[in-house]
C-alpha cells in the first residue's frame, strides 16, 4: 500500500478520510432530504450507537498527532462541518414545515446537537455509563 502513498502521514490521512466517509454514509441514512425535517433530526439523535466506543471520527480529536497536523486534522474538521450542514438543513426544513420554531438559529442549533452527541460519548465513556449518553440525547430532543 505504501507504494501508492508518500509516507505514514499520507496513509494516516487516507485512513481518516475513509473513516469520515463511512460515517457520512451512516449519517446520510438519517439526515438525507425527503421526509419531515424533525423526523430526520430525531433519527440522527436516536440512531444505533455504542456510546462506550464513542465516535470513530470524534475520538481522533484526542490524538495529539492528529491535532498538530493540518493534513490529519482537516478530514476530521471537514466531517464535522458536513454533519453541521446536514443538521442545519434538516432543522431549516423543520422550520419551513412548521415543525420547529422559525425564530431559532438552525446553524447554532445544529452545532449544539452535534456537541450534545459528542459530549454524550465523552460522559458515557468517562463514567462507563451507557445511561449518561441517553440522558444527553434525551435533553437534546427537539420540541416544537
Amino acid at each position: 500500500m505504501y507504494h501508492h502513498l508518500s509516507g505514514k502521514a499520507d496513509l494516516a490521512h487516507a485512513a481518516i478520510e475513509r473513516l469520515a466517509e463511512d460515517l457520512d454514509l451512516e449519517l446520510e441514512a438519517a439526515l438525507a432530504p425527503g421526509g419531515p425535517g424533525l423526523d430526520r433530526i430525531l433519527a440522527y439523535l436516536d440512531r444505533a450507537r455504542d456510546p462506550l466506543r464513542g465516535c470513530r471520527v470524534g475520538r481522533l480529536t484526542g490524538d495529539r498527532d492528529v491535532l498538530e497536523s493540518d493534513l490529519l486534522r482537516e478530514p476530521v474538521a471537514a466531517s464535522f462541518a458536513r454533519l453541521d450542514d446536514s443538521l442545519a438543513r434538516a432543522l431549516a426544513e423543520a422550520q419551513e414545515q412548521g415543525e420547529l420554531d422559525g425564530s431559532l438559529d438552525a446553524t447554532a442549533l445544529a452545532a449544539a446537537l452535534a456537541a450534545v452527541v459528542q459530549g454524550g460519548y465523552v460522559l458515557a465513556r468517562a463514567g462507563q455509563d451507557l445511561a449518561a449518553f441517553g440522558r444527553a440525547i434525551d435533553g437534546a430532543r427537539v420540541k416544537t
